[in-house]
């Protein structure tokens, strides 16, 4: 199976869209309430194309499903002067790179960004949205072997267990050996990376928290996932750990998961709040694993 880009996906549109009112769940509708959005400058977008594309191509039940929830949400604004859907990126809209300035790219987490009145103020202000299409989107996908310091070691002893199996190379036909050569977490490149995590713990619960809590950020960020409307900058994680998971490194029935993976949580008052898997999603000759944030909702 094709595994679809998130670069442009449909729920940014959307979300962009029903800000401004969208009621039809109908394509030929939504696309003519995005070209009269436009043409009134409500709706400012470079090319809008690709985010229409993806909409076109989810099944109807599934786009009348995220509208549903949508508007059964308590949305924190009073009245709206522009959206801005610029998605992935901000560098195409100056006003954002201002407003952006400074700021890591992990604390920008906004999809969508939004000029209006929030409920109980008097003053227009910006504010972003950070978009999902689904409750259980990863919220945080970074490179841990970047994040980590002293990790200089981690690519050679990672080349070395793949060439000393004899694979010259990361395949299709050679990817799931690879793969499985990882499945022993005592080899020695998971034991020097579950030392890095353990020795620097505190510096990845950080990158982890810029990426879910965008605390810097100068304006207020919400987020929707299709499910429920959070204020993000509300979530507290002081004082939260981020540990080994027993949980999520254990099937249904108790018995260990065998994958090239790495299971980790975030934890508050012995709560599991965040899911960590740390994985692989290209080379593994040349790239670092994953480090993927989930909300906890299911083991």
């Amino acid at each position: 199976m094709t595994r679809r880009s998130t670069e442009n996906n449909f729920a940014e549109l959307l979300c962009s869209v029903l800000t401004l009112g969208l009621t039809s769940s109908d394509t030929a509708a939504i696309q003519q309430f995005i070209l009269d959005k436009i043409e009134s400058k409500l709706l400012v977008c470079k090319d809008y194309t690709p985010w229409f594309e993806d909409l076109c191509s989810r099944k109807p039940k599934l786009i009348e499903n995220y509208i549903d929830a949508w508007n059964k949400q308590s949305l924190p604004w009073s009245s709206i002067e522009k959206v801005i859907l610029a998605g992935k990126s901000d560098k195409d809209y100056p006003l954002l790179v201002q407003l952006n300035q400074g700021l890591d790219i992990k604390e920008k987490k906004s999809d969508v960004y939004i000029l209006g009145t929030l409920q109980g103020d008097d003053d227009s202000v910006w504010f972003g949205l950070s978009v999902k299409a689904r409750k259980n989107c990863p919220i945080t996908n970074y490179s841990i072997e970047k994040i980590l310091p002293e990790s200089e070691d981690c690519r050679p002893l990672c080349k070395a267990i793949l060439q000393g199996a004899g694979f010259a190379a990361f395949t299709k036909e050679t990817r799931v050996p690879c793969n499985e050569l990882f499945y022993n977490k005592e080899n020695a490149y998971w034991m020097h990376l579950v030392n890095l995590i353990d020795t620097h713990s505190d510096v990845l619960m950080e990158e982890v928290a810029k990426g879910i809590i965008s605390e810097n950020t100068p304006y207020n960020v919400f987020e929707f996932d299709g499910d429920s409307f959070i204020d993000i900058k509300s979530i507290n994680l002081e004082d939260a750990v981020f540990r080994p998971s027993e949980t999520f490194s254990k099937k249904l029935n108790g018995s260990p998961r065998r994958a090239a993976k790495l299971w980790y949580e975030i934890v508050k008052d012995e709560k599991i709040l965040y899911k960590v898997e740390i994985r692989w999603k290209g080379n593994m000759f040349t790239a670092s694993p994953q480090m993927i944030t989930e909300k906890r909702y299911t083991c």
